[in-house]
């Protein structure tokens, strides 16, 4: 997977790796069925590959586009995020919280930053 953009985190000591999707009714759709004919083996390891449950569902997109972004920190542990925006219109500004801390969109970087 190629990532899009990296950005700093946690007071500059955490590097995360970001990319964002969106949702793919179609690939969702393919992967019930492929859940269904695999007897749920299919669900059990995408339970524990989280990239490729994101792989088999959704598609890559610009990280101001995304519904959803995929994380990876430091430490190698992936972490899948919502994508918030008020009022659910794009040209609102989009938001998502890691570990509980508040990240978002900024239109001159092009990139998530933090805002605590």
């Amino acid at each position: 997977m190629k990532w899009k953009k990296d950005f700093q985190g946690l007071d500059g000591e955490e590097n995360l790796k970001i990319q964002g999707f969106q949702e793919s009714y179609l690939k969702k759709f393919l992967t019930c069925i492929g859940f269904i004919l695999s007897c749920g083996l299919l669900w059990v390891l995408m339970s524990s590959k989280k990239r490729f449950y994101m792989h088999c569902t959704h598609y890559e997109c610009s990280l101001k586009e995304a519904e959803k972004v995929f994380l990876v920190d430091a430490y190698g542990q992936e972490h899948i995020s919502k994508v918030k925006r008020p009022g659910g219109k794009l040209s609102q500004t989009p938001f998502f919280y890691y570990k509980k801390i508040k990240y978002c969109w900024d239109e001159k970087e092009e990139k998530f930053i933090n805002i605590a």
